[in-house]
């Protein structure tokens, strides 16, 4: 947009050591006359640092013509409370890597290798290696009692709905159904558009009820705390447009699979005299991509945009608003207030450890992921909601 049941389950990734090939997005050439590949260069990266203890990390972004750099310490968003960003800045193509200077921060990317390397004045030099975030309800099965609305075979639950070349539900489409209280999970991947900006760069968006917008945009690597646009960071992926921006920026990069978990319950109406009046607010609990964004916030009122609000149930709509992402696993589960659906109830044995979530083998991406689980120290686990893939 331009303008209660709960589920209770704590964020959880898989995150796999990439090896990248040659990408079909090429942004241009280095200096010595080699492929610069933005696709494969943007992406998220992960080490330690050498001279103090802890995780440092990064995220690149191809933007433009070029490259930018969020540089964390203490992890990726959403790996602990205290990550933090301790550098931004743009990069230049030099002998044969981007590299990165600000200050007393500088990094290098090599093109042709995986990694980041470099170092931070007062903290130490850093090794890092590019990773996938693979949230932990990627491919999740609808429970017992779930509407499946889409599972890649037909588009029966929506009007006007449209699959791609590759049987992903297209946006431009309403659920015939229409939903009161419910959890709704929905799987999105962002389209990779290196030369768009802001909310160009893939934007739609999910409308709870046909009402209330909670933004999809490719916002990966976005920095909310350095705009000077108060309103921008209520535009960003995760946002109740234009109302509350998300409480951390859980975006993966574009043209990999995200998720959606969302709680919603329907603003309550009393019948008066003189028509329906308002008596308590839609409430919402959403996390994108595992990462808890919003936790029992109260809507405003209606999205600019959406249809007004009411005692009526309402339909979800995928908005289009050029081109955007693509969707697919939606489900929604109703819910009534003496209902309640424990997303952590049944647990999952992996590698000896426990999850809160067992891993639809239909998906690709999750067979993939299959027997490469490495042992970790169990508090390490404990406190990071993380495990991590062999190669």
């Amino acid at each position: 947009m331009q303008r209660s049941a709960k589920l209770v389950f704590a964020p959880f990734f898989l995150i796999l050591p990439l090896v990248l090939g040659a990408c079909n997005k090429v942004q241009g050439k280095s200096s010595d006359g080699q492929n610069v590949d933005a696709l494969s260069l943007q992406g998220e990266y992960r080490g330690v640092w050498s001279g103090e203890e802890g995780m440092a990390a990064a995220q690149i972004m191809a933007q433009g013509t070029g490259f930018r750099i969020l540089f964390f310490d203490k992890g990726l968003p959403g790996e602990s409370a205290g990550s933090e960003i301790l550098a931004e800045t743009a990069g230049v193509i030099a002998d044969a890597a981007v590299v990165f200077t600000k200050g007393e921060f500088s990094a290098r990317r090599p093109l042709a290798q995986d990694e980041i390397t470099g170092t931070l004045v007062g903290h130490g030099d850093f090794v890092l290696e590019k990773v996938l975030r693979v949230s932990a309800t990627a491919g999740a099965p609808p429970p017992p009692g779930a509407r499946v609305l889409f599972n890649g075979t037909h588009t029966s639950e929506w009007m006007d709905g449209k699959l791609d070349s590759e049987d992903n539900l297209l946006a431009g489409t309403t659920s015939r159904k229409t939903f009161r209280d419910f959890h709704l999970h929905l799987e999105f991947k962002s389209p990779f558009l290196p030369q768009a900006a802001g909310q160009s760069r893939g934007n739609s968006g999910i409308y709870l009820q046909k009402r209330y917008e909670v933004q999809i945009l490719d916002s990966f690597g976005f920095n909310p705390a350095a705009s000077t646009d108060t309103l921008e960071p209520k535009r960003h992926c995760g946002a109740i447009y234009e109302q509350f921006a998300p409480r951390i920026n859980a975006c993966f990069p574009p043209s990999t699979w995200q998720t959606v978990d969302m709680d919603f319950k329907a603003a309550r109406f009393d019948s008066t005299t003189s028509g329906w009046v308002k008596i308590a607010p839609a409430r919402l609990t959403a996390r994108l991509n595992g990462i808890l964004i919003f936790d029992d916030i109260a809507l405003i009122n209606a999205t600019l945009g959406g249809e007004a609000e009411g005692p009526g149930a309402g339909p979800l709509y995928l908005q289009y608003h050029g081109p955007g992402p693509v969707f697919r696993n939606i489900w929604v589960v109703e819910n009534d207030e003496s209902t309640s659906l424990g997303f952590g109830a049944k647990q999952n044995q992996v590698e000896g450890r426990k999850t809160g979530f067992s891993p639809n083998p239909d998906f690709p991406a999750m067979r993939d992921l299959g027997g490469r689980v490495q042992r970790l120290n169990p508090e390490a686990v404990r406190h990071t909601g993380f495990f991590y893939l062999d190669k």
